[in-house]
């Protein structure tokens, strides 16, 4: 899998300022990659534009070569996980639960995870 930005602008809501200026950058199956910058230099922004779940201002946001916002939400899902720095359980979760939702893409309405899905 692939994610990428292609020439993207991105600003905080009603901001004056950009918070990302023309950026475009890949994330390459397979290699590990880290996204650094100080508190507000707008990693999260990008990773929320990554994961479709924020458009750009300008420019582009794709995984496998498809702009991310063209995604269908389970087929994306199935792509990629994102995990905000401020993720706030209302209640108390064990981390192979909180790891286990990465399964729900593949499961159905209400259904419980397998056997299979607890090996993966």
């Amino acid at each position: 899998m692939n994610l990428g930005l292609a020439g993207a602008w991105l600003r905080y809501g009603g901001a004056s300022e950009w918070a990302v200026r023309d950026v475009s950058l890949e994330f390459e199956a397979g290699v590990h990659s880290a996204l650094l910058g100080p508190n507000g230099a707008g990693k999260s922004t990008v990773l929320r534009a990554l994961a479709g779940l924020r458009p750009c201002d300008r420019g582009s946001a794709h995984v496998n070569g498809r702009d991310s916002r063209e995604w269908p939400r389970r087929a994306l899902a199935r792509q990629m996980a994102f995990v905000a720095s401020t993720e706030e359980d209302a209640f108390p979760v064990r981390v192979r639960d909180y790891v286990g939702l990465g399964r729900n893409p593949y499961l159905g309405a209400f259904n419980p995870p397998a056997a299979a899905d607890r090996a993966v």
